[in-house]
């Protein structure tokens, strides 16, 4: 029953259309918060993953 309402090319194209402009809108909502995000923020949640507590030596060269 829901294959046979999909099918028609009006329901179709307007489900498309619709699924269109929420990505567009998502997409132009995440673009503008990076955009609007501090650096420091950005750099602060980069950094989160490989931090743990502990105070380490920073090698410069790591093909020894």
């Amino acid at each position: 029953m829901i294959s046979n309402n999909l099918s028609a090319v009006e329901v179709a194209g307007l489900l498309q259309s619709i699924v269109f402009v929420l990505f567009f809108i998502f997409f132009i909502l995440v673009s503008f918060y990076a955009i609007t995000s501090r650096k420091e923020f950005i750099n602060q949640m980069s950094q989160l993953p490989l931090e743990d507590g502990t105070v380490t030596e920073k090698k410069e060269n790591l093909k020894s």
